[in-house]
């Protein structure tokens, strides 16, 4: 019986060390958080072959990270508040874009994730709230350089 609780233990500490300890939630949340901030990008770039299709995803993303909107109440409201906040962005319609890196803010409810990008060459930070709507946001540390 001993023998086995030290078995037991070994294999949690050794799961623990590979993962990261808690770390893996983190990084779960992180790459949603990128994935998602990628189909946005991706759906509002000059060059996306489904034009329509993919800026109506990337509205939906943006919006409450779905996949697509049965309301077109809804649709069109969101479409709207997108069009806004392109546009306070200055991102309309652009060339390319490259995720640098993202992290967690600490204690925000819900789960946010702040995600560091650059569009047409430009810094961006977007605060990404799990579920909810996608704000610009402020990284508060130096910017990430491009790798």
């Amino acid at each position: 019986m001993l023998k086995r609780k030290h078995t037991i233990i070994v294999a949690l500490l050794s799961l623990l060390v590979l993962t990261g300890g808690c770390n893996w939630k983190e990084k779960h949340q992180i790459s949603k958080a990128k994935t998602r901030v990628k189909a946005i990008l991706r759906g509002i770039t000059e060059n996306t072959a489904n034009g329509n299709v993919d800026e109506q995803v990337a509205v939906c993303r943006w919006w409450k990270d779905v996949g697509i909107m049965i309301s077109l109440d809804e649709l069109s409201h969101a479409s709207n508040e997108f069009d806004r906040w392109r546009l306070e962005g200055g991102i309309f319609r652009i060339q390319e874009f490259e995720i640098l890196e993202a992290r967690v803010v600490k204690d925000a409810k819900p789960v946010t994730v702040i995600v560091a990008v650059t569009i047409d060459g430009l810094p961006f930070s977007m605060k990404v709230p799990e579920g909810k709507t996608i704000r610009w946001g402020e990284w508060d540390e130096p910017f990430p350089d491009r790798d």
